[in-house]
């Protein structure tokens, strides 16, 4: 199947189709090759990532004559991974295969020779069309039955230790954007893979990585600055301004389309990055405030609250105080869930038709989410990084109080048969999430070695 860009194949589609094809051998021919011509053969295809970082972890290729063992990045086109920032980040160092859908025009040199590439488009076995049917049969397919869960305190579930360990998994990933961003950055990185929700958190963090708030601060000078011009700024680099300025462009709407335009000539030269692709966000089954437009409005009102003092050391400080549980969830909720600047209805209103907007920057419920995923790991990592043990005992108290608050859909599978008074505590769901996701891996091997 040959797909060239600027056809009507060249139709984007989420970058998961690329992976669904790649671990079903029936969609592929037999003989595959890289772009520059060598033959491909593939050991083991490694283990799937579930997390930040390369697709799949630890593959084992040969390519010509060349046995590598390493990790693979998938993308549509070469330019996504400078878009996705991967050339300076250190997660990436270890990939030893890019597996793209469209053929690299214009490859830069060092991105050649740096590993080789393998055109997914030209080993799939069937039309293009066919190709698409497949795939959108697979999108709507039930999912996996869930994982069958031992009872709690059982020699298979142990739910202390498991919470442990994926609380240490979550301190070491945000340790290492400590390391490369700094603090303020990866929390605001942090708060934006919360508000992301499932669906958009990895494009909400590549926009905060490639336009961080501190930037933005940096550039508008101090009477421009405003929840809605950080709003557009942000909406500009992160690709969602093109479709609603051409639907306000057919109602003759002109007020805030100046706005936009106006910003866009004054910053084009200073914010000259590669701005992201509609494609990546994520709109479908979403309730409209969790929209990426809306969700991108909390965070804008955040930055503009704290756009002159470190939000960081403000819920430091708050954290430093070792209060109480109860009292710690409210002073956060407090310093997060902030009302929405009255400018945004109009100017949803005038862009998108509707007026329908979230009243505060996050919910009750999301904030409880940062404050356990984000902030404790954050906070344990500055402990050990300042030599504070008395603070990271605290901070292992409170983890282990905090109360139940995930209430996804996965989770709700996995708690279907347990009794709720064992069920409290937030620890204990994410003994249970670090359970589903280490026998999730197992069943992947398992269909890995089966093919």
């Amino acid at each position: 199947m040959q797909v060239e860009k600027g056809t009507l194949l060249s139709i984007r589609f989420p970058e998961y189709y690329l992976l669904w094809t790649f671990d079903s051998p029936e969609f592929l021919k037999k003989q595959l090759q890289t772009w520059d011509k060598l033959p491909l053969e593939f050991y083991d295809k490694g283990i799937p990532n579930h997390d930040n970082g390369p697709d799949y972890r630890q593959a084992l290729i040969k390519v010509g004559n060349t046995l590598m063992r390493g990790d693979i990045e998938f993308h549509h086109e070469w330019q996504d991974w400078f878009r996705h920032g991967h050339d300076g980040d250190q997660r990436y160092n270890q990939v030893i295969l890019h597996i793209l859908w469209y053929p690299p025009k214009d490859l830069p040199e060092d991105l050649a020779r740096r590993f080789p590439h393998f055109i997914l488009s030209e080993h799939v076995n069937m039309p293009y069309h066919r190709w698409r049917e497949a795939m959108e049969i697979l999108k709507n397919q039930e999912l996996p039955k869930p994982v069958k869960v031992p009872k709690l305190g059982s020699v298979g579930l142990d739910p202390r230790k498991l919470a442990w360990k994926r609380f240490i998994r979550k301190s070491q990933e945000l340790r290492a954007w400590v390391i490369q961003f700094g603090w303020e950055t990866t929390l605001f990185m942090g708060l934006a893979k919360v508000l992301g929700y499932n669906k958009n958190s990895h494009p909400f963090v590549q926009l905060i990585k490639s336009l961080p708030p501190s930037k933005i601060v940096s550039l508008l000078p101090s009477l421009q600055r405003s929840p809605l011009v950080f709003w557009v700024l942000l909406a500009w680099q992160a690709g969602l301004l093109e479709r609603p300025l051409k639907q306000v462009s057919r109602t003759g709407v002109p007020d805030y389309r100046k706005l936009i335009n106006h910003l866009k000539r004054q910053f084009s030269h200073v914010f000259a990055l590669p701005r992201q692709d509609l494609i990546q966000w994520n709109f479908s089954r979403l309730r409209p405030y969790n929209s990426p437009y809306n969700r991108l409005a909390g965070f804008s009102q955040i930055i503009f609250k704290y756009h002159n003092r470190s939000l960081f050391n403000i819920l430091l400080d708050i954290h430093s105080n070792r209060m109480g549980w109860m009292q710690l969830l409210e002073e956060v909720k407090k310093i997060i869930c902030i009302p929405l600047s009255s400018d945004f209805k109009p100017f949803f209103q005038q862009l998108f038709g509707s007026g329908i907007l979230a009243g505060h920057s996050m919910g009750s419920q999301r904030s409880q989410l940062f404050h356990l995923n984000v902030l404790l790991p954050l906070f344990y990592v500055w402990a050990g990084v300042n030599h504070s043990p008395g603070f990271a005992r605290y901070l292992e108290d409170i983890y282990f109080q905090f109360p139940a608050v995930d209430s996804n859909s996965r989770l709700q599978s996995l708690i279907r048969d347990i009794d709720p008074s064992g069920l409290k505590n937030a620890f204990v769901h994410q003994a249970l999430l670090e359970y589903y996701q280490l026998n999730f891996t197992r069943q992947q091997l398992t269909i890995q070695k089966m093919h």
